[in-house]
């Protein structure tokens, strides 16, 4: 009896191994992708079962042989990005770099971006030399750059109580080695002073008349006649000046008969508003004879005749009287 029942127990270990070591045959064989260490038990018998080896927090990552670095689980942050929706149009085509030194980037349409060649001017203004100072809208007058007079002056360390106050003035009794002083310096009385001088210029003075200056004779009354012609006022446009001549239009309540007297005049200086040109010819009419200026043959050819008038003319050249008459000079008498 009891051997039949050790046979059935027997039985009942060696097909419940048979099934176990099935079902962990198909875990084994199931396409994961992960290769399972096996434990060897005392007793030598393979035992199947796949040992408890977790990856590291997050979403697990494999490396086809073993367990990688797991990804931070941020589903929440990637599901709040996908419900901003597609973002298909509405940004622009990534812009490469210019192959070439000398591109700017440049938008001369809205939305788009563009690599155009870098333009002349737009250069940095500078400040001038030294510390620069802004004044908000441009460069101001830089400091000059004395830093190092400054760490200098720092290196001398503070000079409280080194000095006194720039308001500060000395008593007389803080004055140390004081002079002996004249006794003018002291009483103030010009009669105490030595060596006065005699003359205004002796005493510095300037500005000041001397009784051997000539407008020191001028007295009380004059001032008093000088102050009353100005007061008559400007006389200018009342006179005429000491060069005028009256004409002879100028010259008012003429009488109508001159008696006669015997007198000369200059015709040049003293004659005015002389006679016509038909008085005066009438007046070399009576004359007894009619003085020429010689000229040259090239002075008289270029003299200028108005038209259907005539002219004699003395050709001091050729010694000869000429007539001017139809357009040409003619030779009326010789020197012969």
């Amino acid at each position: 009896m009891k051997k039949s029942i050790l046979i059935l127990f027997a039985t009942f270990i060696y097909v419940g191994i048979s099934c176990q070591d099935k079902d962990i045959n198909k875990m084994l064989n199931a396409n994961q992708g992960i290769t399972t260490p096996f434990i060897n038990f005392p007793d030598g018998i393979l035992d199947k079962k796949p040992v408890t080896n977790y990856p590291s927090l997050g979403i697990v990552v494999s490396t086809g042989s073993a367990w990688g670095q797991s990804i931070i689980d941020n589903s929440n942050n990637w599901n709040t990005a996908f419900g901003w929706g597609p973002h298909s149009g509405l940004y622009e085509s990534k812009l490469s770099n210019p192959t070439v030194n000398g591109y700017v980037l440049s938008s001369t349409t809205t939305g788009v971006r563009t690599w155009i060649p870098n333009g002349s001017g737009g250069s940095m203004v500078y400040p001038p030399a030294g510390i620069p100072i802004s004044t908000g809208s441009a460069w101001g007058t830089s400091i000059v750059n004395n830093s190092t007079n400054w760490n200098t002056a720092f290196s001398w360390g503070p000079h409280a109580g080194l000095y006194r106050s720039s308001t500060w003035v000395p008593t007389w009794t803080d004055v140390t080695g004081k002079p002996i002083f004249a006794l003018v310096s002291t009483t103030g009385l010009f009669t105490d002073l030595l060596s006065k001088p005699t003359t205004v210029a002796g005493y510095g003075i300037t500005n000041a008349m001397t009784t051997t200056h000539p407008a020191n004779v001028i007295t009380s009354t004059n001032i008093t006649n000088w102050n009353t012609s100005f007061g008559w006022g400007n006389h200018a446009g009342l006179y005429r000046p000491i060069t005028w001549v009256p004409s002879w239009t100028d010259v008012t309540a003429k009488p109508t008969l001159f008696p006669p007297t015997s007198h000369t005049h200059d015709y040049n200086s003293d004659i005015t508003n002389k006679p016509p040109e038909k008085d005066l010819m009438e007046a070399l009419g009576q004359l007894d004879y009619f003085l020429l200026n010689g000229k040259t043959t090239a002075e008289i050819n270029a003299f200028v005749i108005p038209a259907g008038k005539g002219a004699i003319a003395f050709d001091a050249t050729l010694g000869v009287y000429k007539v001017y008459k139809n357009g040409i000079w003619a030779i009326i008498i010789t020197s012969d």
